[in-house]
């Protein structure tokens, strides 16, 4: 008599980390909503020439403090600019500013700022992390328009200097002595949290049985 053994349960695999998210996420209608707006705002920011009605400065004096209408759907400020045109320019603003600030203080400054804290230890860790502690203990919006308030005019300056030098007229029109400023300065204030993550992931691996065998 042959014995038959039980049959193997097939074993489901676990789904991915990002679809159990995605199906949280989906079970949140407020956080649907969120994440909607948030695309629209910055994907209207990116795509600003293309779907602002007007430009960002086009004013239509005999229009002032006009109310919302197909024309003008918010309406128009006391220079008769078009409000939604507006919203739609500072948007792509807000794009360029929290990208370049992001990579070149959260991403650059403070994965190289952990990695030295974590990898050094020591004296290195105690005064890149105080340093931290100090640049995380000032407001950084405040900071932020002090430092934009008292260096804009010497920046701009510099930049009608370089413009004259290469025949260029567009740098200062196009604002980017402004951007560089601002997201310069949020840079130099913005790089302490990954800097701490990063150590703190940086001291774990350090004590992983294969990081010490080898």
């Amino acid at each position: 008599m042959s014995y038959t053994g039980a049959s193997p349960v097939p074993i489901e695999a676990e789904p991915r980390t990002s679809h159990r998210v995605l199906r949280r996420l989906l079970r949140r209608p407020i956080a649907v909503v969120a994440i909607v707006v948030i695309v629209v705002i910055y994907g209207a920011g990116i795509l600003a020439p293309w779907v602002a009605p007007y430009g960002f400065n086009e004013a239509d004096f005999g229009n002032r403090f006009a109310e919302p209408s197909l024309e003008h759907p918010l309406g128009t400020d006391n220079l008769g600019r078009d409000l939604l045109s507006r919203s739609i320019w500072s948007a792509q603003t807000t794009v360029i500013v929290s990208v370049a600030a992001v990579l070149t203080g959260g991403l650059f400054l403070g994965v190289t700022a952990g990695l030295a804290a974590g990898y050094a230890g020591g004296r290195t860790d105690s005064i890149i992390m105080r340093a931290a502690d100090t640049f995380a203990s000032v407001p950084t919006l405040l900071l932020v328009l002090i430092i934009t308030a008292t260096l804009l005019p010497r920046i701009q300056d510099a930049a009608r200097e370089l413009e004259d030098l290469s025949g260029q007229d567009w740098i200062v029109s196009s604002g980017a002595p402004s951007y560089f400023l601002v997201f310069g300065a949020l840079a130099i204030f913005g790089w302490t949290g990954i800097a701490r993550v990063v150590r703190s992931q940086f001291l774990a691996l350090r004590q992983e049985p294969y990081v010490i065998a080898a």
